[in-house]
């Protein structure tokens, strides 16, 4: 029943708004396009378009706020210092 091109587009389309706000609105757009052809086309009704975008939309956000609150900080921010578990390396702040 919902449309997959839509999710799919959709999905992207939240997924990039926290991750690159430059892309915000081409990839709306774009998505919106999508969903209108599914409609122009006739391959899916106008609901089937809005529940899939939707659907699209609310897995996308939620997959990029899981991803920020279960990935460690340093990935998060590009910290290029990770920290590292090799107890061979002296801690920084350690004395030897």
């Amino acid at each position: 029943m919902p449309s997959n091109h839509a999710a799919n587009m959709f999905a992207l389309t939240g997924a990039l708004w926290f991750g690159l706000p430059a892309w915000r609105w081409p990839v709306l757009l774009l998505a919106a396009g999508v969903g209108y052809s599914r409609v122009y086309l006739g391959v899916h009704y106008p609901t089937d378009v809005i529940v899939g975008a939707l659907s699209g939309l609310v897995l996308g956000c939620a997959v990029v706020h899981l991803g920020l609150r279960l990935l460690p900080a340093h990935w998060r921010t590009g910290n290029p210092e990770a920290p590292t578990d090799d107890p061979s390396e002296p801690k920084r702040g350690a004395r030897a």
